[in-house]
């Protein structure tokens, strides 16, 4: 370098570290199982006491959570002007 530089260190804060992404590789991989199994374990995990783990529903109930959260979050962000290329599969959990 030149000369010094102002920096900023960037930290991920999220009550799960798993990402739409996560699903993206047993999914492109015909791995339904997989995919089930990383849902069940975002449901007990994460969706403790909102969505029953033995609920017949349970799979169209939490997609209907995370499309619900997802869009609030973003509206929130976009509420106060932020509109950028980070929203995406790696980044939202």
């Amino acid at each position: 370098r030149i000369k010094a530089e102002k920096g900023a260190i960037v930290c991920r804060v999220a009550p799960s570290f798993i990402r739409f992404g996560s699903f993206q590789l047993p999914f492109s991989r015909g791995d339904v199982e997989g995919v089930r199994a990383l849902v069940d374990y975002c449901i007990s995990h994460d969706f403790k006491g909102q969505i029953h783990p033995n609920d017949s529903n349970r799979y169209m109930a939490w997609m209907r959570e995370v499309v619900k959260r997802t869009a609030e979050l973003i509206a929130q962000w976009q509420a106060i002007g932020f509109v950028h290329g980070v929203m995406n599969t790696d980044n939202m959990s």
